[in-house]
């Protein structure tokens, strides 16, 4: 393996990319997003006890939503739109099922059943609760930002 040379060279092998440190921003905000979806106690139970975890999950389901994505960006724009929609489906299963299995890990009342009731249900919002139709535009221009800064060159 060849070493970098001085200690600029290193941090830029070692650490993200522009756009793989947008991505994980851009996971922190829609943790808070969920954070915040996840309020109502009533709605929720549990999770929304642990809801501020987001905060913390968010980041990295950002960083692999950005790296399962790469691919499309060189594709067409009907495929993009598609692909912005199932990836907001993915993360936000992957979220709820992450939060859903730290439920069950600290609350030993609930069976590992309600990862499922979780996850479902939010997917479940996602298509049917129209306020929560504009995360698929915001979804959508996600992408679109991370994109063009994955495409354009860095600037020296």
């Amino acid at each position: 393996m060849k070493q970098p040379n001085d200690s600029s060279q290193l941090f830029k092998t070692t650490c993200l990319s522009r756009p793989g440190y947008l991505a994980a921003t851009g996971g922190f905000f829609w943790g808070l997003i969920a954070a915040i979806l996840l309020g109502n106690a009533q709605l929720w139970g549990p999770v929304s006890d642990l809801r501020w975890l987001s905060l913390v999950i968010g980041p990295f389901i950002g960083i692999l939503v950005w790296k399962c994505s790469r691919w499309s960006y060189s594709r067409g724009e009907a495929l993009r739109i598609g692909w912005a929609f199932l990836s907001l489906f993915g993360a936000a299963a992957l979220h709820m099922g992450v939060l859903g299995v730290i439920v069950v890990l600290a609350t030993e009342t609930h069976g590992w059943a309600a990862i499922v009731e979780i996850t479902l249900a939010s997917l479940w919002g996602l298509i049917f609760f129209p306020l929560l139709w504009p995360l698929y535009i915001l979804s959508y221009v996600h992408h679109a930002v991370i994109r063009r800064m994955t495409l354009e060159p860095m600037p020296t």
